[in-house]
């Protein structure tokens, strides 16, 4: 049993109910400025969600500039809609300010490090600027510095972008007048009008989501447009085509050889070797400060821990076993043998040949929850994986059963598949084009029994309009891939769907559809109440069921 140390009683794991409550808890530790600037981006971007952005500051003093820099990448960049391209979010931009402006001394620093041109893409979006020299202003509103007058676009964040330039001005007079001049919108001889203008700025804010989309694929993100058009040509290539494919689309080719070469530089051993002793848990530990006593390893590991502990506690990273699930589905190991013919056949490859069908199942799980949903929401990082293994399990299991092989000879076979391009991406590719009919399926299914009904209905049609024209009303939905929309009308089918066999369409009916728990009941036996929860599809029994399930509408 592990000792309890004075360090674990001080930061308490008990239940968080408020970011108030986790900012008391890891605020007891004497390493938090060393653990927060060692956290990543995307973690540290998850804690302050966590806590709520106004009540970070206790944090925000704490991250670097560069921290703060690619921690605003993934804060203030957002699609309109499930795999469109991001766009700058001014309004979230503002938020940070507000935060960012309770430490007047070093708002200035931290803006001159976003860089010059995001701060003029960011001011050209908030104001308009006259350059008094040149041109005369229509109105005496707005406010002066140097020769320039300044004039609100919004007005909802005027007064703070009036103490953003104030400031700056104060602090950094060069920097300011500078972004300044380049919001000018005086018409000038090289500049005859106002649109010449929005179309340098809007050329350069599209500049800058073109380098930040390079960049975060660098490191391993797919961006919302690339991984909509690769689920796309899953969903609409032949199936034959998938089945003969044996190579790598050119963006995936792409992207894997880019994420090979980041990997072997960040593996490149480092001179002098490090130090042999092992890494707290999910940070190593940094330098302190000069006039800070070093704190002992083991004291430095047991902070990191306790640290650890508490947000993994508070969900702002997952729990110790989430590293080992990207091989696991969450369905029961056991169920049939079919369920880990994917997992065997990776764990009896030669480690090299692992590492890279790993990468592929890390890029898929990257894809999924860039460009897809699963009943209606977005996909978390755990259930990413999880969707990815059950749908690669699915393409390798249908694979199996076009082989007409056992289960040992299957299992063989798709060893000796999986040791060459494209792997684990082309079995997705599969599964996820059979999970994709189902919803077409559901659709026929519930026009096909609509007939059956339609004697009763005659007499008084004009009482059940709804429930003769919902099921050609889900097709249209359905083909339009608007599944949210296809779900509210499974509530005008006729009386006869409803109850659990309503409860298993809603989970079919949708982007990703799942296997629902009520379908896992005895055939002949009564259901007493209706499960609504489900599970991933991973095997082709599961397919055979929602089949029959469909047959028998």
């Amino acid at each position: 049993m592990k000792k309890t140390t004075k360090l674990d009683k001080r930061l308490s794991t008990a239940p968080l109910h408020s970011g108030s409550e986790l900012i008391r808890q890891i605020a007891g530790s004497p390493q938090l400025a060393t653990y927060i600037q060692k956290l990543p981006a995307y973690t540290l971007n998850k804690l302050i969600e966590t806590v709520g952005l106004e009540d970070s500051q206790e944090i925000l003093a704490l991250v670097s500039a560069e921290q703060l820099k690619e921690v605003l990448d993934i804060s203030l960049w957002h699609g309109q809609g499930l795999g469109q391209r991001e766009e700058l979010d001014i309004d979230q931009f503002m938020r940070w300010i507000e935060t960012l402006r309770e430490d007047e001394d070093m708002l200035a620093p931290r803006l001159i490090a976003l860089g010059e041109d995001f701060i003029v893409v960011c001011l050209a979006r908030l104001i308009s600027v006259v350059d008094r020299t040149v041109a005369t202003p229509e109105d005496d509103g707005g406010i002066s510095i140097d020769n320039y007058q300044v004039f609100p676009k919004i007005e909802k964040h005027w007064h703070v972008v009036v103490e953003m330039l104030l400031n700056l001005s104060r602090h950094a007079a060069d920097f300011l007048l500078r972004a300044l001049a380049r919001c000018d919108f005086t018409p000038s001889v090289g500049r005859q009008n106002q649109e010449e203008e929005g179309e340098e700025t809007a050329l350069l804010e599209e500049d800058l989501t073109g380098e930040r989309v390079d960049a975060r694929s660098a490191s391993g993100y797919v961006d919302p447009v690339s991984a909509t058009l690769f689920l796309m040509s899953a969903k609409t290539q032949p199936l034959a085509s998938l089945l003969s494919q044996r190579h790598y689309d050119v963006n995936t080719a792409d992207f894997l050889e880019k994420q090979r070469q980041r990997l072997a530089l960040a593996f490149r051993p480092p001179s002098p070797a490090p130090d042999a002793g092992s890494p707290p848990p999910l940070l190593a530990a940094a330098s302190p400060a000069p006039d800070h006593p070093q704190p002992s390893e083991a004291e430095s590991r047991e902070a990191f821990a306790a640290l650890d502990a508490i947000l993994r506690n508070a969900g702002v990273f997952p729990s110790e076993q989430s590293a080992t699930r990207l091989l696991t589905s969450d369905a029961e190991p056991q169920r049939s043998p079919s369920s880990s013919l994917l997992t065997t056949a990776l764990s009896r490859l030669r480690p090299d040949i692992a590492s890279e069908r790993m990468a592929e199942l890390a890029y898929l799980s990257n894809i999924m929850m860039s460009g897809a949903t699963v009943q209606g929401k977005t996909i978390t990082e755990m259930e990413a994986a999880q969707i990815v293994s059950a749908t690669g399990n699915l393409g390798a299991c249908y694979l199996a059963e076009q082989w007409g092989e056992d289960a040992a000879g299957a299992g063989a076979r798709l060893q000796r598949e999986l040791e060459k391009a494209p792997g684990v991406v082309r079995l997705f590719q599969i599964g996820y084009q059979l999970l994709c009919s189902i919803p077409v399926r559901c659709a026929e299914a519930i026009i096909r029994s609509a007939p059956q009904k339609q004697a009763l209905l005659d007499e008084f049609d004009y009482e059940y309009e709804e429930e003769i024209a919902a099921p050609y009303d889900i097709m249209k939905l359905v083909r339009e891939n608007r599944y949210g929309e296809a779900k509210m009308l499974t509530d005008n089918l006729p009386a006869e769907f409803h109850g659990s066999t309503i409860a298993v369409l809603r989970t079919l009916i949708d982007a990703t559809p799942c296997f629902p728990h009520v379908l896992e009941a005895q055939a002949g036996s009564k259901n007493i109440y209706v499960k609504k929860g489900y599970r991933h599809i991973s095997t082709m029994e599961d397919i055979a069921k929602i089949h029959a399930f469909l047959l028998r509408l």
